[in-house]
């Protein structure tokens, strides 16, 4: 095989990235404490309709999260249409909604638009993100810290 545009094989960062998410999920399994709080918080708010936004591979995620809650509580989630509420304007009742907004940097422009509008329209906001002081963790009201990069 030959260098790829960066001068490494191609897939070669695909597998770091395969080879890494042990660490990663032990690191997730860290903020137990923060993941039932935010569970008992869920249940609390009856927001179990659970809107998933994203771009790109936190997209793709959010396919991955509407499985999980749909095998193991057994709610019903969804991949939400940012362009609907944010580019569109179009007002939706978000009461009984737990919207996760995933973005690895925390500063996505429209999913930090979509999360604000979210919880003005009543739903309980959790960010998943790469940075917990990232603006998205400061604008949801709960946040799911994955610091890739924290520990080797």
């Amino acid at each position: 095989m030959s260098p790829g545009e960066n001068g490494r094989e191609p897939g070669t960062r695909f597998l770091e990235e395969i080879r890494q998410q042990p660490a990663a999920l032990r690191r997730l399994l860290e903020h137990d404490d923060e993941i039932g709080r935010i569970a008992a918080t869920m249940r609390e708010r009856h927001a179990r309709l659970v809107r998933f936004v994203g771009h790109g591979s936190s997209d793709n995620a959010a396919s991955y999260g509407v499985y999980a809650f749909g095998l193991l509580p057994r709610w019903t989630a969804m991949r939400d249409s940012i362009t609907l509420t944010v580019h569109y304007g179009t007002p939706l009742d978000m009461a009984g909604s737990t919207v996760i907004g995933l973005s690895q940097s925390g500063r996505t422009p429209d999913v930090l638009d979509y999360v604000r509008g979210a919880q003005e329209a009543g739903a309980f906001t959790v960010a998943v993100t790469n940075d917990p002081d990232s603006e998205l963790s400061a604008v949801a009201e709960a946040t799911i810290p994955l610091e890739p990069w924290a520990r080797p």
